[in-house]
């Protein structure tokens, strides 16, 4: 009987040695694999899902780069190549006596180099009725050049016949020539 207990004991010992390499070796591989190959399953589905909201918000990205595009392109055609100052200077005094605006004055002052962009200060005065004053502003935006004004001060006329007197200081921009110095 002993020897009967002791194959038991041995079949019982091979078979739980068996069971433990097939979990040791086969078992826990295995399902590591599985579980690594789900885990790439799940990262691959993510990125498919990523992608197809990308898909969806590609033409919403398309207009707004065109919509920028535009906004430089506006911007950089009212920045000439070419300083040419005098001939857009002799616009804006042109532009003052459409508008029979008195005693009008358009003075440059130093011109300031940047990298690309120079620009040049402009102080520009005249006397007129501000509905004239208004549109000679609202022609001097819609001039070709890129013109900031920088400050607007209006003056009634003392005599109160309804005169204005307009001094403004403006900027005028113009692409810089290579090697320009920084002032």
């Amino acid at each position: 009987m002993v020897l009967h207990d002791r194959q038991q004991l041995v079949i019982a010992l091979v078979a739980l040695v068996m069971g433990a390499v097939f979990i040791l070796g086969q078992y826990l591989p295995v399902r590591s694999r599985a579980a690594a190959v789900e885990q790439a399953r799940r990262q691959q589905s993510l990125a498919i899902t990523r992608g197809a909201a990308d898909t969806r918000q590609l033409p919403i990205v398309q207009e707004r780069l065109a919509a920028i595009q535009a906004v430089i392109n506006e911007y950089e055609s009212g920045i000439t190549a070419d300083r040419d100052l005098g001939s857009f200077l002799t616009r804006i005094a042109d532009l003052m006596n459409r508008y029979s605006l008195a005693n009008p004055v358009v003075a440059p002052a130093e011109e300031v180099h940047a990298e690309a962009i120079a620009c040049i200060p402009v102080h520009m005065q005249c006397t007129g009725r501000f509905q004239d004053l208004f549109q000679f502003y609202r022609d001097l935006a819609a001039l070709d050049r890129f013109i900031r004004i920088e400050q607007v001060r209006l003056t009634n006329d003392e005599t109160l016949t309804g005169a204005v007197t307009m001094t403004t200081q403006a900027v005028v921009f113009y692409r810089s020539p290579a090697g320009a110095s920084t002032k």
